[in-house]
């Protein structure tokens, strides 16, 4: 099959002669142009790649794009007419720093087949998924690609619900086990973060007029406490968290990177491992209690399913916090009632 596809790249003008030749008639008066003949086989395996659903690639040894079908000239953004007979570093700058690049380059040194998948960037900042089959070639390497985004953010999600399902049980424990509120909300943070694997939570409750809240507990995957990367993580993430307090419904950040109301903590942000984050806000009608915030390793980490599984997690801890305060006063009262007691005795 490789033979068959190198003699269909050996150009227009080889080809046009050579089909000359083949429809020369013979001294039997036959045609030579037999149905089995390399070129005729080299024009239906063309045909059956320009139409593959896959994309398909053929890029020579000195990276230089010989073949592209529809499919794959697709899955790039782009046309075949902007990709032939440019290197692949001159059709996407940088491409050779990838690591997609160096599994190329080892099937062109090595010879030796690759399966990879491939997230790809665009240079808008969208990204898509492709699974990517790489076969050394006699022209160089082959690629043929497959688009799996839809797959992939499916599998993403469902590791995401997963996440938070994960917070919720280990809050649950953590609401029936408490026996103060600062204890509780510890815990929590610690589960956030421990268990379910997002890079840092915080909790702040609600202050009097002249401090809308104060942080009370702290937790993260990097370094630092609450007195030290706590109270620079809720300073930077003020704002989200006032919103979420007054309007009493999230506030999701999907990309602290590149949001201007988080550049002074950008650089903290990196060393947290935090790109996203969400403040839900700790409601018990008729009061707004405090707010829980969430940081994630990655962008666009709060898709909706996760945010309104979180939004539970925030509306159980806030009933927690209403039971153990209502038991602390109730505690207080009947101390009250014994002291009494004994006093009138």
């Amino acid at each position: 099959m490789k033979d068959v596809l190198r003699t269909e790249l050996q150009g227009e003008e080889e080809a046009t002669e050579s089909a000359a030749q083949a429809t020369r008639p013979d001294r039997a008066g036959s045609s030579s142009a037999s149905v089995g003949s390399p070129l005729m086989l080299a024009r239906r395996l063309r045909e059956t790649l320009d139409d593959m659903l896959e994309g398909c690639q053929i890029i020579g040894f000195d990276w230089r794009y010989l073949y592209v079908n529809d499919a794959a000239a697709s899955h790039g953004r782009t046309t075949k007419d902007e990709l032939l007979d440019r290197t692949m570093m001159e059709a996407y700058p940088g491409i050779e720093e990838t690591e997609m690049f160096a599994a190329l380059r080892r099937c062109m040194e090595e010879r030796a087949p690759a399966r990879l998948d491939n997230e790809f960037t665009y240079p808008d900042g969208q990204t898509g998924w492709f699974e990517l089959n790489v076969e050394p070639a006699p022209e160089g390497i082959l690629i043929l690609s497959t688009d799996i985004t839809d797959r992939k953010r499916t599998e993403e999600s469902l590791r995401r619900t997963a996440r938070a399902l994960r917070t919720i049980s280990g809050c649950h424990r953590a609401e029936m086990e408490a026996t103060d509120e600062i204890e509780l909300l510890q815990e929590v943070c610690r589960v956030i973060v421990e268990v379910a694997g997002y890079s840092l939570a915080w909790v702040a409750l609600a202050g009097d007029e002249e401090e809308s809240f104060v942080p009370v507990a702290y937790a993260s995957s990097g370094e630092g406490d609450l007195e030290g990367a706590g109270l620079i993580c809720a300073e930077a993430l003020k704002g989200a968290a006032e919103l979420a307090m007054s309007g009493r419904k999230p506030v999701i950040c999907n990309n602290i990177h590149s949001d201007p109301q988080f550049s002074s903590w950008q650089e903290e942000a990196i060393c947290q491992g935090c790109a996203s984050c969400i403040a839900l806000p700790l409601v018990a009608d008729p009061e707004v209690l405090g707010v829980l915030n969430i940081c994630a390793p990655g962008a666009e980490a709060f898709d909706g399913e996760e945010a309104e599984i979180l939004g539970e997690l925030a509306d159980g801890v806030a009933h927690g916090l209403v039971g153990l305060r209502s038991r602390a006063r109730s505690g207080a009262l009947h101390g009250e009632l014994a002291k009494l007691e004994r006093q009138y005795a």
